[in-house]
């Protein structure tokens, strides 16, 4: 999930290569993996600083100027919720 700071410079495949990428060279087992991707891609559409006020992105297009927000949330670990019309938090703990 990720603001318009990121989805303005960078497309769809161009997330998906970032993640796909950080996903193979961290430890599966290591959850701070989520946080360093969030990190990537920020660093992806922020760009190198080439003046005051001048960021551009690795092809040399402009990079974002705008707030740039991301959060890598692991699906992997949702929780498939019971059927039906109870709402029995112990259940989703079991």
């Amino acid at each position: 999930m990720a603001s318009d700071g990121l989805w303005d410079v960078l497309n769809n495949d161009d997330v998906a290569h970032i993640v796909r990428s950080a996903l193979s060279n961290n430890d599966a087992d290591d959850f701070s993996k989520y946080t360093l991707i969030a990190q990537e891609l920020v660093a992806a559409a922020r760009g190198e600083q080439v003046g005051q006020f001048k960021w551009k992105l690795s092809n040399g297009a402009m990079a974002s100027t705008d707030d740039i927000t991301v959060f890598v949330i692991p699906l992997k670990f949702s929780v498939n919720l019971p059927k039906g019309d109870e709402d029995d938090d112990e259940e989703l703990l079991s």
